[in-house]
């Protein structure tokens, strides 16, 4: 199956399986009706695209690698460094962007090569700019007011999901 043709035809919010891959005791028996997928792998110095293969072939899991727009991948030349790196192996290939506007950094042909756009509202503007922003990963993120919490997500989980730029999911 073609990267595109299941990202396209499997509505894939229904038929994604998160495995951790770190902790993964899944195996696949090669019968399921459905593939099983982690979207959401980031590859670091220590855990590298091999140790990722070696976990696929062992566990029947087809793994999709994000970055973060801004860090390793952050104009046209990393970008496109960046997929053509992951184009000899058998994963989907996306970013994960962190707030809107990431687009600007890239032009619309290179963002058409990816296989998906992963983004959430884990940063949440703090309401004094964006240059000052809630991080709720942390486990040290402290909220004063629930509900004014709960609005300014909100908020921010609409403005990311109304935005014109492209998404393919939104975890």
């Amino acid at each position: 199956m073609q990267r595109r043709t299941f990202l396209k035809s499997a509505g894939m919010a229904g038929s994604l399986l998160a495995v951790a891959p770190l902790s993964c005791t899944f195996a696949g028996t090669g019968n399921e009706d459905f593939p099983l997928l982690d979207l959401h792998v980031h590859l670091t110095k220590t855990f590298t695209i091999e140790n990722l293969m070696e976990i696929s072939k062992n566990t029947g899991v087809r793994f999709g690698i994000v970055e973060n727009p801004g860090y390793i991948v952050r104009d046209d030349a990393t970008l496109k460094q960046y997929i053509e790196s992951l184009l000899p192996y058998p994963v989907y290939i996306g970013l994960q962007p962190m707030s809107p506007g990431w687009t600007k950094s890239f032009s619309p042909e290179l963002i058409a090569r990816l296989d998906y756009v992963l983004m959430d509202a884990q940063t949440i503007p703090s309401g004094n700019g964006y240059d000052e922003t809630l991080r709720i990963w942390n486990f040290d993120t402290y909220v004063d007011d629930p509900e004014e919490f709960m609005e300014k997500y909100m908020g921010q989980i609409m403005a990311v999901i109304n935005n014109d730029e492209p998404l393919t999911t939104f975890g």
